[in-house]
């Protein structure tokens, strides 16, 4: 595959991203594995390679609509997590965390 004028600047800039949302990614599974248990944890990793596979083309509109509808209640981990940063006056873990949404959006949809 060739590379675009614009490709190694975009990585440059987009892999420190791709690490924070790994990092916050396995601390919201620890938040949920602990808060809901392990059985939690497996639906909410189900749901979520369900709405990769659906952005990727890999799934039927269906199964799409049930992982939206399935994922909605999970939002609301992140939130009290951000909640949680906020009280501890750490900002700077509020906005990795919103980065984390708009991610998680333009790959999940």
């Amino acid at each position: 595959m060739s590379r675009r004028p614009g490709d190694q600047e975009l990585e440059r800039f987009s892999a420190p991203l791709r690490a924070d949302v790994r990092r916050l990614g396995s601390v919201l599974g620890e938040v949920i594995a602990e808060a809901g248990g392990k059985d939690l944890l497996e639906d909410v990793e189900r749901i979520r390679k369900a709405a990769i596979d659906l952005r990727a083309g890999r799934g039927d509109a269906a199964a799409g609509l049930l992982a939206v509808d399935l994922r909605n209640p999970y939002v609301d981990a992140l939130s009290f997590l951000q909640l949680r940063f906020l009280r501890e006056g750490r900002a700077d873990l509020v906005r990795l965390t919103i980065g984390v949404i708009a991610a998680g959006l333009q790959n999940t949809g």
